[in-house]
Parts: C-alpha cells; sequence; structure tokens
C-alpha cells in the first residue's frame, strides 16, 4: 500500500471514529484511495467504485459522493471550505449538497479553516509575498486576519523596516527588465502583494542604487 493510500485510509477511520460509525464504507480493509467499495458492489462495478461512487459515477451528486471528494482532495491537501464549495459547485454538485458535505467534514475537523490559514500565511512569507496581499486572500476566503496567529506573531516580532527588506529581496532575485526601472521594479512589488506605499518607496530607492 503506497503511503498516500495509507493515509487516506487512516483519514477515513478517523472519520469512522468521529461520526462513531463502523460501516464497510470506512472499515474494510480493502479500502484505499484507488479502491473504495461498498459491500453490495459487485466485482464487474469495482472500477467505477474507486471513487466512492457507485456505477454511474459522473452522475452521482449525491451528499455522500461529495463527502468522498472533499475527503479525497483533503487528503492531497489542506484545504479551506470557500474554495472546497467552489470545486465542489463548479463540479456539478448542487450548493445544498456541497453545503451539507462541507459541514460535516468540517465537524469531522477534516476541514479547518484558521488551520489552513496558518499554513497560508507560513507559505506566502516564505514566498515573500507581501502583507497586504496576505491579509487580502485571507479575507477573501472568509477569514480575520487578526484571528490567524502566525500573521499576528510575524507582525509583532517583523516591522516596516522589515517588510521594505523583503521587498529589496524580491528585486535583486527577479530584477526588472523593463527600460523604466522603477516603474517595472513599482509594478513587480504591487504584483508580489506589497503596499503601495512600500512598492513606491523601495521602487525609488532601487532605481536611484542602479544609477550611482
Amino acid at each position: 500500500m503506497s503511503q498516500t493510500d495509507s493515509t487516506l485510509e487512516a483519514l477515513r477511520k478517523r472519520i469512522a471514529e468521529i461520526e462513531g460509525a463502523s460501516s464497510g464504507l470506512f472499515d474494510d480493509p480493502s479500502l484505499t484511495g484507488k479502491a473504495l467499495r461498498s459491500t453490495h458492489q459487485s466485482a464487474s462495478s469495482k472500477q467505477s467504485a474507486c471513487s466512492g461512487r457507485s456505477q454511474n459515477a459522473k452522475d452521482d451528486f449525491s451528499q455522500e459522493a461529495a463527502f468522498q471528494k472533499i475527503v479525497r482532495l483533503v487528503n492531497h491537501a489542506e484545504q479551506s471550505s470557500k474554495l472546497l464549495r467552489k470545486r465542489l459547485v463548479r463540479d456539478g454538485f448542487p450548493e445544498e449538497i456541497a453545503d451539507t458535505a462541507l459541514e460535516r467534514a468540517m465537524n469531522c475537523g477534516i476541514i479547518d479553516d484558521l488551520r489552513y490559514a496558518e499554513m497560508l500565511v507560513h507559505s506566502r512569507i516564505n514566498q515573500n509575498k507581501g502583507l497586504a496581499s496576505i491579509k487580502r486572500e485571507l479575507e477573501n476566503l472568509g477569514v480575520d486576519p487578526d484571528s490567524v496567529d502566525a500573521l499576528c506573531e510575524y507582525e509583532e516580532s517583523h516591522d516596516e523596516q522589515d517588510e521594505i527588506e523583503r521587498a529589496f529581496m524580491v528585486l535583486s532575485r527577479q530584477p526588472p527588465r523593463a527600460k523604466n526601472v522603477r516603474e517595472s521594479a513599482y509594478r513587480k512589488l504591487v504584483q508580489k502583494g506589497f503596499s503601495s506605499s512600500i512598492a513606491s518607496h523601495v521602487a525609488r530607492r532601487y532605481a536611484e542604487d542602479l544609477n550611482q
């Protein structure tokens, strides 16, 4: 069994424990990320059962199918409820079905928007994204930036000068190529999510240093 299959199986078992369930959908040791089989399905339907759906998997927009899709996506990577909802609706699930499946997943603890936000902040800072864009991204996900410990801790231990230095680091790693260096640097920093004031300040100093 691959590590991915093992992780997915462990996740499903944990869900079953949380929900107080012991159905074959989670307890059958033959279940893996590529082989979800319910006991009533025949051998001829095994291939369609791999996604946790019925033989007509493409037309299965049931609550259980939505939930199983969430489990598979979360096993691949941490997810936010808002992005998952968009994914489910885009894939054809009715909004009320998507909402019910998401509520079940959140009750099981496999979706946690704050947990996702913490991971997102660490990732964006490592990518040298500006704090302005990080906060916007959190707000777009329906998360209050002030509720994210990773962001609050970063702001407490870093000041505007640190943000300026990160902006300079972006330009040193990805130097502007346009003739108008200052304008190009400003655009690059804004695209990276730095505030307009910091982008303007750093772009001006960067252009001046090049002309010395």
